[in-house]
């Protein structure tokens, strides 16, 4: 289980690579916002990650 959440936090960080690039391509103003909200997010899915194994015994 633990692999597959890491596949998916990649996943999401490819894709919002992507749209962070899209955005800074468009000279949109929220690019910062963005980044930051992708790293939260993968930062959350790896210790998410981590975390449900101790919590569920999985």
């Amino acid at each position: 289980m633990t692999k597959l959440i890491y596949v998916i936090a990649g996943i999401v960080a490819i894709l919002g690579a992507i749209s962070v690039y899209i955005k800074m391509n468009n000279e949109e103003q929220d690019v910062k916002k963005s980044i930051m909200m992708i790293v939260g997010a993968c930062i959350f899915l790896i210790a998410a990650a981590q975390a449900l194994p101790l919590f569920f015994g999985l």
